[in-house]
């Protein structure tokens, strides 16, 4: 199956909120919203919702009920381990984890465990609380191989980067599924800071090409990073004429992403480099 038709068609099960052109990482199922489950009737129901909101009384009331599961899943398979990491909710998340039954390793339909919940909303303080917890994994890949360290990659900021960098079993060369590395998440949403910060490890090859052969500098061109396109041609380890698996070159990686200034850039270059 095409890479690109099949990360859309996974795109879909998923918050269609942030796109991208070439390779669409799946993102968390969409959550109930808060406001309107709390006045739902349904236990459940409102359990997601206290625990998304952070009411820990509500949620520990909720709990104490007749039938009330804290590992009930509800659409994508979610929990409210996940739901209260998405939303940062580390005081919920202390609680859940005294409680029998509860794992804060629980993976939804998808792989995804709390910490990749964590990295989805950005919920740094929630990541760092869950790293500290035994069993928990800042490494443990998803379905399609994608580790915290990709979605910093991909989403930023460099900081919470650099902090991962340094934990228990994460590298900065982990390939996911397709072969995606760091580096490669990185210039897909041109997060040109973080590619600055990676080529200065010795260890990263701005060359180093996906399981379809593409390099960055392919993955730029078709996803219409022109700064980060411009970045490369600073670089003396990229080129700009790779093929990739298919014999495609950034130029007709550019023709298929559709960005005008992309292409003109891309020609402008091509014209100075003969």
């Amino acid at each position: 199956m095409d890479l690109d038709a099949n990360h859309e068609a996974g795109q879909a099960k998923h918050s269609a909120a942030f796109v991208l052109p070439v390779r669409a990482c799946k993102r968390r199922p969409n959550v109930v919203c808060a406001g309107v489950a709390m006045q739902s009737t349904d236990p459940s129901t409102q359990l997601r919702a206290a625990a998304e909101q952070g009411d820990l009384t509500t949620l520990q009331q909720l709990a104490a009920q007749p039938g009330a599961s804290l590992t009930a899943t509800a659409a994508g398979g979610q929990q409210l381990v996940h739901l209260a990491a998405v939303n940062g909710r580390t005081e919920v998340l202390d609680w859940l984890a005294e409680q029998s039954g509860v794992s804060l390793t629980a993976a939804d339909d998808q792989g995804w465990q709390p910490v990749h919940y964590a990295m989805q909303g950005r919920q740094f303080e929630a990541l760092q609380w869950l790293a500290g917890r035994p069993g928990v994994s800042l490494p443990a890949p998803c379905l399609r191989g994608q580790q915290a360290v990709h979605f910093a990659a991909r989403d930023g900021p460099l900081d919470v980067l650099c902090w991962l960098a340094v934990q228990p079993g994460v590298s900065l060369l982990a390939a996911d599924a397709d072969g995606w590395q760091p580096v490669h998440y990185a210039a897909s949403t041109g997060q040109q800071m973080i590619l600055n910060w990676l080529s200065h490890h010795s260890a990263i090859n701005l060359a180093a090409a996906d399981q379809r052969g593409r390099q960055i500098v392919h993955i730029a061109a078709r996803s219409g990073q022109l700064e980060v396109l411009k970045w490369l041609a600073r670089q003396q380890r990229v080129s700009f004429v790779a093929a990739d698996a298919d014999g495609l070159q950034p130029f007709d990686h550019a023709m298929h992403g559709g960005d005008a200034h992309t292409l003109q850039w891309l020609q402008r270059w091509a014209y100075w480099y003969q």
